[in-house]
């Protein structure tokens, strides 16, 4: 988990260790079991565990040394544009199969805000809104779904910018 190592690291610099390095080890802990375990409930949760407590880590590196220590965060910490919304049409065998939870899991793992709902056309319809790397990244993940999927294709547009409160399935 190389990206725990980083905000170890980042905090260490800015003097904030004691703050994020024990909930990222412990975070780092859960994520080596729920693989383990191959539970991807577990694996999912792990995840937004490990994402909180990057922030947390962010917050404190933050607070020690005001704004300018912005410009030295890892990159993954400093993605904050979260000005962009897409809206994805998925279709194949997409309903039935936990399609809208495990887009809903994967979306929050990403930090994005939006829905994802079925339509009457027997397609999922996903609006997600976050940083960019992060619609990338669900995106990349939409062309092949959970595994009981089978996505025949993904179409994708620009949408206007909406305020959520999390994700939610519909």
């Amino acid at each position: 988990m190389s990206d725990a190592r980083q905000v170890i690291a980042a905090a260490r610099d800015a003097g904030a260790e004691e703050y994020a390095a024990e909930d990222l080890h412990a975070a780092e802990a859960y994520l080596d079991s729920a693989k383990r375990n191959l539970s991807e409930r577990a694996y999912g949760s792990a995840r937004r565990d490990a994402m909180l407590a990057k922030e947390k880590a962010r917050k404190a590196l933050e607070a020690s040394e005001g704004s300018d220590k912005q410009n030295s965060l890892p990159q993954f910490m400093s993605d904050t544009d979260h000005s962009r919304c897409r809206r994805f049409s998925v279709t194949g065998r997409v309903q039935g199969v936990f399609f809208r939870a495990s887009t809903r899991d994967v979306a929050v793992d990403l930090s994005l805000t939006g829905y994802v709902r079925n339509k009457a056309d027997g397609s999922v319809e996903v609006l997600a809104c976050g940083s960019q790397d992060a619609i990338e990244k669900l995106a990349a993940w939409l062309q092949e779904g959970p595994r009981m999927a089978s996505v025949s294709s993904v179409h994708e547009e620009v949408a206007d910018y909406q305020e959520f409160d999390g994700f939610s399935t519909a």
